[in-house]
Protein backbone atom coordinates (compact mmCIF):
# COMPACT_ATOMS: atom_id res chain seq x y z
CA UNK A 1 0.00 0.00 0.00
CA UNK A 2 2.66 2.41 0.88
CA UNK A 3 4.38 1.66 -2.75
CA UNK A 4 1.34 2.98 -4.41
CA UNK A 5 0.80 6.00 -2.36
CA UNK A 6 4.69 6.31 -3.44
CA UNK A 7 4.07 5.78 -6.98
CA UNK A 8 0.81 7.75 -7.23
CA UNK A 9 2.36 10.61 -5.67
CA UNK A 10 5.50 10.68 -8.03
CA UNK A 11 3.04 10.29 -11.29
CA UNK A 12 1.03 13.39 -9.85
CA UNK A 13 4.88 15.27 -9.10
CA UNK A 14 5.39 14.27 -12.92
CA UNK A 15 2.84 15.15 -14.40
CA UNK A 16 3.13 18.67 -16.09
CA UNK A 17 0.26 21.01 -14.81
CA UNK A 18 -1.59 22.93 -17.42
CA UNK A 19 0.10 26.04 -16.80
CA UNK A 20 3.50 24.89 -17.69
CA UNK A 21 1.95 23.00 -20.64
CA UNK A 22 0.58 26.84 -21.61
CA UNK A 23 3.92 28.28 -21.02
CA UNK A 24 5.45 25.55 -22.93
CA UNK A 25 3.45 25.69 -26.17
CA UNK A 26 3.94 29.65 -26.22
CA UNK A 27 7.67 29.15 -26.16
CA UNK A 28 7.63 26.56 -28.75
CA UNK A 29 5.37 28.54 -31.05
CA UNK A 30 8.32 31.26 -30.88
CA UNK A 31 10.86 29.07 -31.23
CA UNK A 32 9.55 27.80 -34.31
CA UNK A 33 8.42 31.11 -35.75
CA UNK A 34 12.36 31.80 -35.28
CA UNK A 35 13.17 28.84 -36.71
CA UNK A 36 10.37 29.02 -40.20
CA UNK A 37 9.68 32.60 -40.31
CA UNK A 38 6.38 33.47 -42.24
CA UNK A 39 4.95 29.81 -41.19
CA UNK A 40 2.32 29.92 -38.49
CA UNK A 41 1.31 26.53 -36.58
CA UNK A 42 -1.93 26.93 -33.89
CA UNK A 43 -3.68 23.90 -32.01
CA UNK A 44 -5.85 23.17 -34.86
CA UNK A 45 -3.62 22.38 -37.30
CA UNK A 46 -2.39 19.90 -34.46
CA UNK A 47 -5.51 18.55 -34.47
CA UNK A 48 -6.87 18.82 -38.11
CA UNK A 49 -3.59 17.31 -40.08
CA UNK A 50 -4.05 14.20 -38.61
CA UNK A 51 -7.78 14.43 -38.78
CA UNK A 52 -6.90 15.11 -43.03
CA UNK A 53 -4.40 12.41 -43.33
CA UNK A 54 -7.19 9.97 -41.82
CA UNK A 55 -9.85 10.87 -44.17
CA UNK A 56 -7.01 10.85 -46.89
CA UNK A 57 -6.19 7.34 -45.96
CA UNK A 58 -9.93 6.34 -45.76
CA UNK A 59 -10.86 8.29 -48.87
CA UNK A 60 -7.85 6.31 -50.66
CA UNK A 61 -9.54 3.19 -52.15
CA UNK A 62 -12.42 5.40 -53.38
CA UNK A 63 -10.32 7.53 -55.36
CA UNK A 64 -8.00 4.96 -56.87
CA UNK A 65 -11.34 3.52 -58.07
CA UNK A 66 -12.72 6.99 -58.82
CA UNK A 67 -9.34 8.18 -61.07
CA UNK A 68 -9.08 4.82 -62.63
CA UNK A 69 -12.33 3.32 -63.46
CA UNK A 70 -14.08 5.03 -66.98
CA UNK A 71 -17.32 3.49 -64.95
CA UNK A 72 -17.24 6.63 -63.22
CA UNK A 73 -18.76 8.76 -65.15
CA UNK A 74 -20.46 12.57 -64.95
CA UNK A 75 -23.40 11.22 -63.15
CA UNK A 76 -21.33 9.09 -60.73
CA UNK A 77 -21.43 9.80 -57.48
CA UNK A 78 -17.67 9.59 -56.82
CA UNK A 79 -17.29 11.54 -60.42
CA UNK A 80 -16.31 14.59 -57.75
CA UNK A 81 -13.48 13.05 -56.41
CA UNK A 82 -12.27 11.79 -59.91
CA UNK A 83 -12.78 15.86 -61.31
CA UNK A 84 -10.77 16.98 -58.56
CA UNK A 85 -7.73 14.60 -58.59
CA UNK A 86 -7.48 15.19 -61.93
CA UNK A 87 -7.24 19.11 -61.70
CA UNK A 88 -4.41 18.28 -58.65
CA UNK A 89 -2.67 16.31 -61.40
CA UNK A 90 -3.06 18.87 -64.49
CA UNK A 91 -1.05 21.46 -62.02
CA UNK A 92 2.10 19.23 -62.49
CA UNK A 93 2.36 19.66 -66.13
CA UNK A 94 4.57 22.37 -66.23
CA UNK A 95 5.99 22.34 -69.57
CA UNK A 96 3.91 22.24 -73.31
CA UNK A 97 4.73 18.79 -74.09
CA UNK A 98 3.63 17.39 -70.70
CA UNK A 99 0.25 19.48 -70.54
CA UNK A 100 -0.29 18.37 -74.01
CA UNK A 101 -0.36 14.91 -73.02
CA UNK A 102 -2.12 15.17 -69.93
CA UNK A 103 -5.02 16.39 -72.09
CA UNK A 104 -4.83 13.91 -74.53
CA UNK A 105 -4.80 11.24 -71.89
CA UNK A 106 -8.03 13.30 -70.40
CA UNK A 107 -9.67 13.09 -74.19
CA UNK A 108 -9.47 9.98 -74.04
CA UNK A 109 -11.03 9.18 -70.62
CA UNK A 110 -13.76 11.91 -71.48
CA UNK A 111 -14.65 9.73 -74.98
CA UNK A 112 -14.60 6.61 -72.22
CA UNK A 113 -16.98 7.67 -70.35
CA UNK A 114 -19.42 9.31 -73.47
CA UNK A 115 -19.39 6.33 -74.92
CA UNK A 116 -20.66 3.98 -71.64
CA UNK A 117 -23.04 7.16 -71.24
CA UNK A 118 -24.80 6.41 -74.39
CA UNK A 119 -24.24 2.35 -73.99
CA UNK A 120 -26.44 3.18 -70.75
CA UNK A 121 -28.50 5.20 -72.73
CA UNK A 122 -28.80 8.10 -70.42
CA UNK A 123 -29.72 10.70 -71.91
CA UNK A 124 -27.35 13.57 -71.34
CA UNK A 125 -27.45 16.34 -73.82
CA UNK A 126 -24.29 17.95 -72.20
CA UNK A 127 -21.74 14.16 -72.14
CA UNK A 128 -19.95 15.28 -74.78
CA UNK A 129 -19.70 18.89 -73.77
CA UNK A 130 -15.89 17.78 -71.94
CA UNK A 131 -14.74 15.82 -75.01
CA UNK A 132 -14.88 18.74 -77.23
CA UNK A 133 -13.07 20.82 -74.26
CA UNK A 134 -9.94 19.23 -74.17
CA UNK A 135 -10.39 18.43 -78.06
CA UNK A 136 -10.09 22.17 -78.30
CA UNK A 137 -7.37 22.93 -75.60
CA UNK A 138 -5.28 20.35 -77.62
CA UNK A 139 -5.70 21.87 -80.85
CA UNK A 140 -4.90 25.21 -79.45
CA UNK A 141 -1.83 23.54 -77.88
CA UNK A 142 -0.63 22.65 -81.39
CA UNK A 143 -0.66 26.62 -82.08
CA UNK A 144 3.44 26.97 -81.85
CA UNK A 145 6.03 26.15 -82.79
CA UNK A 146 8.21 25.09 -79.50
CA UNK A 147 6.91 21.90 -79.63
CA UNK A 148 9.47 18.94 -81.09
CA UNK A 149 8.24 17.90 -84.49
CA UNK A 150 7.91 14.16 -83.25
CA UNK A 151 6.31 15.07 -80.66
CA UNK A 152 3.64 17.23 -82.85
CA UNK A 153 3.03 14.31 -85.22
CA UNK A 154 2.55 11.83 -82.43
CA UNK A 155 0.20 14.34 -80.90
CA UNK A 156 -1.71 15.34 -84.08
CA UNK A 157 -2.25 11.33 -84.82
CA UNK A 158 -3.53 10.68 -81.52
CA UNK A 159 -6.20 13.55 -81.95
CA UNK A 160 -6.91 12.42 -85.21
CA UNK A 161 -7.54 9.18 -83.75
CA UNK A 162 -9.80 10.63 -81.12
CA UNK A 163 -11.55 12.65 -83.37
CA UNK A 164 -13.12 9.77 -85.32
CA UNK A 165 -13.83 8.35 -81.88
CA UNK A 166 -15.88 11.08 -81.37
CA UNK A 167 -17.18 11.00 -84.64
CA UNK A 168 -18.55 7.66 -85.04
CA UNK A 169 -20.56 8.49 -81.39
CA UNK A 170 -21.98 11.26 -82.56
CA UNK A 171 -23.30 9.64 -85.79
CA UNK A 172 -24.71 7.13 -83.15
CA UNK A 173 -26.43 9.64 -81.16
CA UNK A 174 -28.25 10.49 -83.96
CA UNK A 175 -28.84 7.77 -85.94
CA UNK A 176 -29.81 5.52 -82.42
CA UNK A 177 -33.22 6.84 -82.62
CA UNK A 178 -33.08 7.51 -78.82
CA UNK A 179 -32.26 11.35 -79.88
CA UNK A 180 -33.02 13.26 -82.25
CA UNK A 181 -34.14 16.85 -82.42
CA UNK A 182 -32.53 18.98 -80.27
CA UNK A 183 -29.66 16.55 -79.65
CA UNK A 184 -28.94 16.27 -83.73
CA UNK A 185 -28.57 20.16 -83.41
CA UNK A 186 -26.65 20.04 -80.51
CA UNK A 187 -23.75 17.54 -81.73
CA UNK A 188 -23.67 18.38 -85.24
CA UNK A 189 -22.86 22.10 -83.43
CA UNK A 190 -20.03 20.67 -81.78
CA UNK A 191 -18.62 19.11 -84.84
CA UNK A 192 -19.17 22.74 -86.53
CA UNK A 193 -17.39 24.01 -83.86
CA UNK A 194 -14.39 21.36 -83.86
CA UNK A 195 -14.20 21.81 -87.43
CA UNK A 196 -14.16 25.93 -87.03
CA UNK A 197 -10.98 25.80 -84.27
CA UNK A 198 -8.76 23.59 -86.47
CA UNK A 199 -10.19 26.04 -89.50
CA UNK A 200 -9.02 29.41 -87.73
CA UNK A 201 -5.65 27.68 -85.91
CA UNK A 202 -2.10 28.41 -87.13
CA UNK A 203 -1.62 24.95 -88.12
CA UNK A 204 -0.49 23.82 -91.13
CA UNK A 205 -2.76 23.56 -94.42
CA UNK A 206 -1.12 19.84 -94.39
CA UNK A 207 -1.85 18.83 -90.66
CA UNK A 208 -5.32 21.00 -91.13
CA UNK A 209 -6.78 18.53 -93.55
CA UNK A 210 -5.62 16.04 -92.03
CA UNK A 211 -7.74 16.68 -89.00
CA UNK A 212 -10.37 17.63 -90.64
CA UNK A 213 -10.82 14.71 -92.72
CA UNK A 214 -11.58 12.68 -89.44
CA UNK A 215 -15.26 14.25 -89.52
CA UNK A 216 -18.00 12.22 -91.66
CA UNK A 217 -20.56 14.22 -89.86
CA UNK A 218 -21.35 17.24 -91.21
CA UNK A 219 -22.02 20.84 -89.21
CA UNK A 220 -25.76 21.57 -89.06
CA UNK A 221 -25.10 24.80 -91.30
CA UNK A 222 -23.91 22.84 -94.10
Amino acid sequence: MKANKQFKAAKKIATPSRAFKRVLWVELRQEFSKEYPGFRISWRQVVLVPLTVFVVVMMAGAGTYAYASPEVTQRHTLYPIKAGIESIEGKFHRNLESDMQFHMRMMDRRLDESEILFERQQDEENYLDPVEHEMIIVIHGLDTDDLDPAMRLMIIQTLNMHQVRFDQLAQQIIYDGTCGGPHEEMVRNKIGNIRVQITESGLSEEEKRALLESFLLEPINN
